[in-house]
Parts: structure tokens; C-alpha cells; sequence
């Protein structure tokens, strides 16, 4: 990640608090380049529940050339948070996190980051952190439309939508032996 987005990113989790603040007229300069800068659909998920390691995700660039980024931040032993990796998606947009905290690998959750690829393309990308606490992609999936599902046994299901020629049709996934597994939809 070079410098410049950097900057960027550090600007949009700085906006988080400054405009919640009563002072907020007066930003930081840092801020001011974030809001004309063309960062957008900013999401962050906290790994951990002290908040030492944080998932961040952003898009930018224009309608014509833009790309979706992930990066894990983590609190070091001063305080300061630092990037300690990052991915992009080039011509995604829109992307979403999600915590799956029933979801574990390594003994720690798991992240589910959703992208937009088209008017009709959706990825999920499921990541998780090994025991060195390093980020892995750990499964993908495309389909029309993305969504999630609590089955009627309580278990969190992953619902992949495929265009059908009159209706689309669900595939449910489940997280079993550590890996992404076809379930059904209504049990």
C-alpha cells in the first residue's frame, strides 16, 4: 500500500471521530483531503474485542477506474495502529465486511469481505488469521446476488443466488472442518 492511500485511509478512520465531534469544523487537514479524495464505502470489523487488530475496507478511484481495498490494522505495544497487510481488488466496488464470529479458524473468527463486480456479479471472499497471525484467504465464491441466512438449526449459512431463467437459485454454504460446505437451505 503506498503512501498516498495510506494517508487516505488514515484520514477516513480519523473522519470517523472528528465529525462525531462537536469541534468538527475543525478537522485536520488530513481529513479535509480524505472528503474531496474519491474514497468511498468505507467498513471496518474489529478481529479481536480489546480492538488490537481491525479490518478495514475501501474503495477508490472513478466510475471508470476503481478498485476495492483490504488491509488488517493492528495496535502495536505504544498504542499506535499500523497496516500490517493489505489486498485490492481492481474493478470491484461496494465492499462490505462481516465478522463471522460462530465461524473460527485457529480458534479466531473468521471475515467474510463482499465485492461487486458487475450489475449481476457478486464475490465473497472468507478470510482468517493463521496461528502466526497472518492473513489467509481461506474461500471464494461468486455468484448473481450474495446473502446470509440463520438456519433453523441456528447455524449462519452463506446463501449464493444464481440467475435461473425465471427465478434465481439458492446454494447455501455452512463453515464445517474448516472449509466452506454445501448445507441445506432449510434445515
Amino acid at each position: 500500500m503506498n503512501k498516498k492511500n495510506m494517508l487516505r485511509l488514515a484520514g477516513a478512520l480519523t473522519s470517523l471521530i472528528v465529525f462525531a465531534s462537536p469541534a468538527a469544523e475543525k478537522a485536520p487537514d488530513v481529513v479535509n483531503q480524505l472528503m474531496a479524495s474519491p474514497v468511498r464505502n468505507l467498513s471496518q470489523a474489529d478481529n479481536d474485542a480489546d480492538g488490537a487488530q481491525r479490518w478495514v475496507a475501501w474503495e477508490e478511484g472513478t466510475i471508470d477506474a476503481r478498485s476495492s481495498h483490504l488491509a488488517l490494522y493492528e495496535k502495536n505495544t505504544n498504542g499506535n495502529i499500523q497496516p500490517v497487510w493489505s489486498t485490492a481488488w481492481p474493478d470491484a466496488w461496494a465492499p462490505s465486511l462481516l465478522m463471522l464470529q460462530e465461524w473460527r479458524w485457529h480458534d479466531r473468527p473468521l471475515l467474510a469481505v463482499t465485492l461487486q463486480f458487475g450489475a449481476a456479479a457478486e464475490q465473497v471472499d472468507i478470510y482468517g488469521l493463521d496461528e502466526k497471525q497472518r492473513p489467509q484467504r481461506l474461500a471464494e465464491k461468486t455468484a448473481a446476488t450474495i446473502g446470509w441466512k440463520i438456519s433453523a438449526s441456528g447455524q449462519r449459512l452463506l446463501v449464493l443466488y444464481e440467475a435461473k431463467p425465471t427465478v434465481l437459485k439458492a446454494t447455501c454454504y455452512g463453515w464445517q472442518e474448516n472449509t466452506l460446505a454445501v448445507q441445506s437451505c432449510d434445515k
